[in-house]
């Protein structure tokens, strides 16, 4: 199975079509869920737990403390773009225009939480972002 989140309070490992969320101060299983497709990509921050269905491009927030839906959205992105997941927050390299004229990336930073955009920024093509650290995405 896949680890992840793993927060200070919880971890989360998905095991087949399970999510199981652990309390990591006992070891003592905090809830379950059933229903993960195997493509799912589980993040989360300090409240809440995040399950990207890729396939389906839905987010659900779930409540790190039961398992309860808090949200259920649309989330139009693909794993091959993502850059960086921390906490609530995700990174995108987007391949824009391709055949056309002036071909570029567009770096984005969204919001799980919110559900919003935060910022883009748009590069020329022949720059490759990459991961610097947890606060900082270089371009060569």
């Amino acid at each position: 199975g896949r680890v992840g989140p793993v927060r200070p309070d919880y971890l989360c490992f998905q095991s087949q079509a399970r999510l199981i969320t652990i309390d990591t101060q006992t070891g003592k299983r905090l809830w379950e869920r059933h229903d993960i497709p195997p493509n799912c990509v589980s993040f989360g921050d300090e409240d809440q737990v995040y399950l990207w269905r890729t396939s389906e491009g839905t987010l659900q927030s779930l409540s790190a403390v039961d398992g309860r839906v808090l949200d259920d959205r649309s989330w139009e992105a693909s794993v091959g773009d993502v850059l960086l997941q921390r906490g609530s927050l995700t990174w995108l390299a987007i391949r824009e225009g391709k055949g056309v004229q002036n071909p570029a990336t567009r770096i984005e930073l969204h919001d799980a939480r919110t559900g919003s955009m935060r910022w883009a920024q748009r590069v020329e093509l022949d720059a490759t972002p990459f991961v610097l650290d947890q606060d900082t995405i270089g371009l060569i």
